[in-house]
């Protein structure tokens, strides 16, 4: 679990996470939670620590959170362009830019 870094998608990292999870039931959930947030960007894991999630599950749902809002952010006529995650701020629920 400790080996796994965030590639791309935040999701996808998490889905991973939450499959090794399963196989490994005698750690603790803060032992969890460290790896969850180390596998993550410098970025998305800065804006997790600044709500000090307390819990497994709420550290997977705010990473999710945020990159949705990047994703919202992107413009629909295909034309990429380079966001920054660290330029938003995760508000419960919503990210604001």
């Amino acid at each position: 679990m400790a080996a796994i870094r965030q590639q791309e998608r935040v999701k996808d990292n998490i889905q991973e996470f939450e499959m090794l999870v399963s196989q490994a039931p005698q750690t603790t959930e803060k032992q969890l939670l460290g790896y969850c947030l180390a596998g993550l960007h410098t970025s998305i894991r800065n804006q997790v620590r600044t709500h000090d999630p307390k819990d497994l599950i709420r550290a997977m749902e705010i990473p999710r959170d945020v990159e949705d809002a990047v994703q919202e952010s992107r413009p629909a006529n295909g034309f990429a362009f380079q966001t920054n995650p660290s330029s938003f701020q995760y508000q419960g629920g919503g990210v604001v830019v």
